[in-house]
């Protein structure tokens, strides 16, 4: 009986042994890829700080020199397949004439008439404060609750004009890369077995993903159609990512992540999503870093 809890013993200490030295080992593991993320993050905020960036405008010259950009970018792939026929050019269009309204030098009311004319819809309240976070974005700009007599888009032009000024202008994005290197797009098919949206490649995806924080925002006027049900529906949906570098109004570099869903029926994109990642740096950022953009 006395062999056996001896033997018992010399395993019990054994396997926390083992486990001690497991548990040593997954920690130096953890400190080494830390360590890499930050040299890469670092590494690539260098490369980033030589990028040649150009405030956005409504003038044909600064759609041009995007169009020029985004045609040309360091990485464009589609992960399997081919991409439709007009599918890219109406790709370039979009994010330029987005950029160009967004944030150029027209006021929030002219970007929801545009978001109207260009057929995306209003989100219903619910949808606002869910998704979009309407009543804490005014109350943390205005010191008061959302209120409830003023119609949903002069609340919105009211929110985009209050986060321009915010916090020193960490969220209005004041300049867009020029450069291809500032670039980079990778489309994919979805599917029910593979619903994954595809990451992004090259200096902008080293940002992205590197640098640890990435907020994301949604749009007051989404898409005529649900992105889930679409994908349900059909098995497959055509998305993409497209990443850039951008200036922001408190000085900041930040990698910006823009995300687009392909319309097969009407042969268009549409805009889904937005995030804006870590400001360029020695170190990856943390959640203080964090800044979400209102659109």
């Amino acid at each position: 009986m006395k062999r056996n809890l001896w033997i018992t013993g010399i395993i019990v200490l054994v396997g926390m042994g083992a486990a001690w030295i497991g548990f040593a080992r997954s920690r130096a593991s953890l400190a080494a890829e830390r360590s890499e993320r930050v040299n890469e993050f670092a590494t690539a905020s260098r490369e980033g700080a030589s990028i040649a960036i150009a405030a956005p405008s409504q003038t044909d010259a600064y759609r041009s020199d995007i169009e020029e950009a985004v045609r040309h970018a360091d990485l464009v792939r589609i992960e399997e397949g081919r991409l439709p026929a007009g599918a890219q050019a109406q790709l370039v269009q979009t994010v330029s004439e987005f950029l160009a309204i967004r944030f150029g030098n027209g006021s929030a009311g002219q970007y929801g008439r545009w978001c109207e004319e260009q057929g995306y819809r209003l989100r219903d309240p619910d949808e606002l404060i869910r998704l979009c976070l309407a009543d804490s974005a005014y109350e943390e700009l205005f010191g008061r609750p959302l209120p409830e007599d003023v119609p949903w888009r002069e609340l919105h032009a009211q929110i985009l004009a209050g986060y321009d000024t915010f916090r020193g202008g960490r969220s209005r994005l004041v300049g867009v890369a020029t450069d291809p290197r500032g670039w980079s797009v990778v489309c994919k098919r979805l599917t029910l077995a593979d619903p994954a949206w595809p990451n992004l490649d090259g200096l902008v995806g080293t940002l992205l993903y590197a640098g640890n924080v990435t907020m994301t925002t949604w749009p007051w006027y989404a898409p005529p159609f649900s992105f889930r049900e679409r994908l349900i529906d059909r098995g497959e949906l055509l998305v993409c990512n497209i990443g850039f570098l951008g200036r922001f109004g408190d000085g900041a570099l930040r990698p910006v992540l823009l995300s687009m869903i392909w319309d097969d029926d009407r042969g268009r994109w549409w805009l889904s999503s937005l995030g804006i990642g870590a400001p360029l740096g020695d170190r990856p950022g943390t959640l203080k870093d964090a800044a979400g953009v209102p659109w």
